[in-house]
């Protein structure tokens, strides 16, 4: 338990907080109310949950190796089918390729924020059930936020069109 004091005039308040540590490292939010009735409310800290990209090697191998190709200036994209677990489909995965080719830790860093942040904006019909990679290029430096959207909307929308070629 942890203990948080507040000083009023008069009298100290003591609320006890109870410390829950998850696996998903949520943020606690608790009101006067909620804390009288026990209750404690848990949001997750972010919206990326652990099945919504591709980790393994094997993931990114069978990707790689069964899988449709668009290419762009800035990136190529590679998708195929999202594995079944349990009779369901995974949805859609991601998973990120860039080299020390595109930049330093810092630009690599924000071409992966930029690339996550398009995949979440995108339509759900677009790759859905799919594991996509995509290969970041050195020319994604020079691009900015909005051309890289278009070009990967884009790509995706041509492989939702036309599935079979390359």
């Amino acid at each position: 338990m942890v203990a948080m004091y507040l000083e009023d005039d008069a009298q100290k308040a003591v609320l006890d907080l109870p410390l829950l540590l998850t696996q998903s490292n949520p943020v606690k939010t608790v009101d006067r109310q909620d804390q009288e009735e026990g209750v404690v409310n848990m949001q997750p800290l972010s919206s990326k949950t652990p099945t919504g990209r591709l980790r393994c090697k094997a993931e990114f191998d069978r990707v790689f190796n069964s899988s449709r190709k668009r290419v762009k200036k800035e990136v190529v994209i590679l998708a195929a089918p999202a594995p079944m677990q349990d009779g369901v489909s995974a949805g859609r995965r991601l998973g990120l390729v860039v080299s020390r080719k595109v930049g330093n830790a810092v630009c690599r860093n924000l071409v992966k924020r930029r690339l996550r942040a398009i995949f979440r904006q995108l339509p759900s019909t677009l790759g859905e059930n799919q594991d996509i990679v995509v290969i970041a290029r050195p020319l994604i430096r020079e691009s900015g936020y909005a051309e890289l959207q278009s070009s990967v909307t884009t790509a995706m929308a041509s492989m939702v069109r036309n599935p079979s070629a390359t």
